[in-house]
């Protein structure tokens, strides 16, 4: 992997499961008959439905949060999502003291929309695929000076979400 410093990501993922750890469940990893047998081999399954917010989405929301409280005391956050990170973010920006807004495209899931709006998320909606939603998110993020935590492509979010690994091992 080019210009990856895997030592580096060992490193943040350790710092990442020291951080999230009182946040998350660890969750359990099952054998599955079923799919060991299909596949001629030893499967196991780990449990992240069984997460805080029902996804691994916690962990790398947890992680960024945390990380951009003890950096930026009182900071504002934004996001884009369909469902799973934005309901991750709310619930870690409620637990942390954090305030922020949750972007979603206007055909998003009623269910994932009512699951938001139950945790008392602050949403807009905003076109009508994740392309154009995390756009507008972004830009309005710039625009009013808050944090964008994208729910993919950050670091922090990345070896949150990694923190799994280092429960199977």
């Amino acid at each position: 992997m080019a210009g990856v410093d895997l030592e580096d990501l060992r490193a943040r993922t350790e710092a990442a499961a020291d951080r999230v750890g009182s946040y998350v469940r660890r969750t359990p990893l099952d054998f599955s008959h079923c799919l060991s047998e299909k596949n001629e081999g030893n499967v196991f399954i780990k449990m992240e439905s069984e997460q805080v917010t029902g996804s691994f989405k916690a962990r790398g929301a947890f992680n960024k949060c945390l990380v951009l409280s003890s950096e930026k005391p009182g900071i504002q956050v934004t996001t884009a999502s369909s469902g799973n990170h934005g309901l991750a973010c709310t619930l870690a920006m409620k637990t942390l003291g954090l305030t922020g807004t949750i972007y979603l495209p206007e055909n998003v899931s009623k269910t994932k929309e009512l699951a938001l709006v139950r945790q008392g998320a602050v949403l807009r909606h905003y076109g009508t695929d994740a392309v154009e939603t995390e756009t507008k998110a972004r830009q309005t993020a710039s625009e009013e000076g808050v944090e964008f935590i994208s729910p993919y492509n950050d670091i922090d979010v990345m070896t949150g979400q990694g923190t799994i690994g280092k429960e199977i091992l």
